[in-house]
């Protein structure tokens, strides 16, 4: 695209330099160049995957080609290469029979061997797909979204360990996910294996219809002879698809000996399938939760049956509904990994953003507006307001063009706000998957924290205990030590430091949750705050995560708390206006009697700012009505988003992500089916450690010295005191 000389003039008040903006418009040009890259679907020429250079001379008119090298490991085809055409070839190798009949079927051979190894030579040659611009049905050439999916496909075809496929797709509406999907599933189909069923699921019976009619019209495109192996004899049966004579939503594809099943989560029977081999899922975040069938359920029934074998394939696909399905859980698991590294999923995330689509540019009308563009776009980069650091933050951040954002702000003004548009058509993962609620804390802050969460293990998992296991028995609070145990409730990441004297150093905080296992988990959370010294933040250095009865969660309340050096203990002691309140009452009531005999650093409800009214008598603990818990959920939001406390656990972040404020019933709390102790017990230590003095080193000092101060600071004995005075 030229660049007109006009566009680089810069007025004074334009607060952009020259350079740089030709720097801007020279990459805006490369990233436009790149969204609508094309390739020669007939040649191979720019195609995706590692492709050789070849010509036969009477094959698709002598054209160069560019070919997978995957076609290089037959023998018969290097044969048709070092003869260097198909005429050659037959003269040499099959001089005995009908020349014209032995061209005809090598022609047949390569056609057959490049679509078995190219999927996009075979796409634009056979599939057709629907006009969205009216008219006939077009070749389907694949764009810049998809092709980012085709590779992933391939990658995990050709290149991953057990070469199965297993995909989450998270994506945008209207840019053909779901079509290339299919069509590759008849792909694996028609010329890799043979009684192959695929299952296609939707969150309703017209989807997969609808997916099915597509994979009708692929199938019907395709010549007979090119469903079977050069020499193989056709069936009887000349039909290329049938319908079950009992079960309309079963269709057979007859060359190949495969079935094809459709079904719908409303109507779940119509998904269970015992001999699949291929499912799409589709649409998966829709699939409605009932008693008798949730999504989980209905994609078991049509999945369960898939081995992990080679060429199998599973797609679970959606665009996003929010975090409260198993959609989301799926996908927020295909991007973690264990301790080691290791994924915790057998599904490769791949997600598509809105700015990868080609369609969604608005081109300018000139040179100079696309120039005015970009310097009005400069000149409001930190304009929070009126959104132009966000559309910067587009172009510097996530790589879109200056003709997409020109779209994005478009197409914004048809949606009341501005995250209905980035619901609708997400940048990223994080705007995908909003809430109807209204998010606490800062998404991509908690980003953040989840990287530098990544790669950090606690030194020991297990849990603590004294000389008693009994409550009751003051000998619990001797010789408490860490008893390493695989999947203990209990995390560290640092152990409590000896080394020097820190006073006001460790806080510890308590969420009180449920015994049973169905109840809220009850959290014990350790905050460091020594780098508060030096100007540091304070930091996690260990967890304590279960259920257990309430006076063995007071037990070991205390003995976490003796064991960070007497640490200074705050006990949440009212749950009842939590959202997910489900801590069996009030435990508190069970839980002082037990732990005020055991240790006495304590927080009591009178330490606290927010506490108008003194009460004679001291009440233990800190008590979280709503206007306390405002209070303490405001200042976690706000250390977060200055990032001013260091995380070790991803599942407090992931915590947070659930935690959100209700406009409708004005109440903080985790979706329905999540939970928040985690979140509880660090905003409440965020909240009273902010108080707190601040942490102090004590100086080291001799035995001697002590002694002398405690000599000098002693009242004097009543001989020392005799004749002072003027006594005679």
């Amino acid at each position: 695209m030229p660049v007109a000389k006009s566009s680089l003039k810069v007025r004074p008040q334009q607060q952009i330099s020259e350079k740089k903006l030709k720097e801007l418009l020279e990459e805006d040009k490369r990233r436009l160049t790149s969204l609508l890259a094309s390739y020669r679907p007939i040649t191979g020429e720019n195609a995706p995957g590692l492709r050789f250079e070849c010509v036969i001379e009477d094959f698709l008119k002598g054209k160069k080609l560019w070919l997978p090298v995957e076609m290089l490991k037959e023998k018969k085809f290097c044969a048709i290469i070092k003869c260097g055409s198909i005429q050659a070839f037959c003269e040499k190798y099959m001089a005995d029979l009908d020349q014209e009949k032995a061209r005809d079927a090598v022609f047949r051979y390569l056609i057959r061997l490049r679509c078995k190894h190219d999927f996009y030579f075979f796409a634009y040659a056979y599939a057709r797909i629907k006009n969205k611009d009216g008219g006939d049905d077009i070749p389907f050439l694949l764009r810049n979204a998809q092709i980012k999916l085709a590779k992933v496909f391939e990658q995990l075809r050709l290149h991953s360990q057990y070469r199965y496929i297993r995909v989450i797709l998270l994506k945008c509406r209207q840019w053909g996910g779901s079509t290339l999907t299919d069509i590759y599933m008849a792909w694996l189909q028609i010329f890799w294996k043979t009684n192959w069923n695929s299952n296609i699921v939707g969150h309703q019976s017209s989807s997969a219809t609808q997916v099915f009619d597509m994979y009708e019209k692929l199938i019907n495109a395709i010549p007979t002879w090119l469903f079977y192996d050069i020499g193989q004899p056709f069936k009887p049966d000349t039909r290329k698809l049938k319908t079950s004579g009992t079960i309309q939503n079963i269709k057979y594809l007859i060359p190949r000996s495969c079935k094809i099943q459709t079904g719908s989560a409303r109507n779940p029977e119509s998904c269970r399938s015992g001999d699949a081999a291929l499912a799409h899922i589709t649409e998966e975040a829709f699939f409605p939760n009932t008693t008798e069938w949730t999504p989980a359920k209905v994609i078991k029934a049509a999945s369960s049956s898939i081995q992990p074998d080679p060429l199998t394939f599973i797609v679970r696909e959606s665009t996003p509904n929010g975090r409260e399905n198993e959609f989301h859980d799926t996908w927020v698991a295909a991007n973690s990994v264990d301790k080691d590294g290791k994924p915790l999923s057998a599904y490769t995330p791949v997600f598509v953003a809105w700015f990868e689509i080609e369609k969604y540019v608005l081109p300018f009308a000139s040179e100079d507006e696309r120039a005015d563009f970009i310097i009005w776009l400069w000149k409001n980069r930190n304009d929070e307001q009126g959104h132009g650091k966000y559309y910067w933050w587009l172009y510097e951040c996530k790589g879109a063009s200056f003709e997409g954002i020109h779209w994005y702000i478009e197409k914004s003004k048809e949606y009341e706000t501005l995250d209905d548009m980035r619901q609708e058509f997400p940048s990223d993962d994080v705007e995908a998957f909003l809430f109807s609620g209204t998010t606490v804390f800062d998404p991509y802050k908690l980003k953040e924290m989840e990287e530098d969460c990544k790669g950090i293990e606690p030194i020991m998992v297990g849990d603590i205990e004294g000389d008693s296991y009994d409550a009751a028995d003051p000998a619990c609070m001797n010789n408490i030590r860490f008893v390493e145990r695989s999947g203990g409730p209990l995390k560290v990441w640092a152990g409590p430091d000896n080394s020097e004297i820190v006073k006001h150093r460790y806080v510890v905080s308590c969420d009180i949750g449920g015994s049973h296992k169905t109840s809220d988990f009850s959290d014990i959370v350790v905050l460091d705050r020594y780098d508060e010294i030096y100007g540091g933040v304070p930091e996690i250095v260990a967890e304590w995560h279960g259920h257990c009865d309430a006076d063995q969660l007071a037990m070991r309340c205390a003995q976490i708390a003796h064991f960070f050096n007497d640490a200074f203990l705050v006990i949440e002691n009212n749950t009842a206006y939590s959202r997910m309140n489900n801590t069996e009452g009030n435990q508190s009531e069970l839980f002082f009697p037990i732990l005020i005999p055991l240790y006495s650093n304590l927080y009591s409800a009178s330490q606290s700012k927010l506490k108008k009214v003194k009460n004679i008598e001291t009440k233990w603990g800190f008590n979280t009505n709503k206007a306390t818990k405002v209070a303490v959920v405001k200042t976690m939001a706000r250390i977060i988003r200055d990032g001013g406390y260091m995380e070790r656990e991803l599942a407090a972040i992931d915590e947070c992500t659930y935690f959100l404020y209700y406009k409708q019933n004005d109440c903080y709390g985790a979706i329905a089916g999540k939970h928040d102790d985690r979140v509880m017990a660090r905003a409440i230590a965020l909240y009273v450690e902010k108080d707190m003095p601040a942490p102090e080193i004590v100086p080291f000092r001799s035995k001697a010295e002590i002694e002398r101060e405690r000599l000098r600071n002693r009242p004097p004995v009543v001989a020392e005191l005799s004749g002072i005075g003027g006594g005679s």
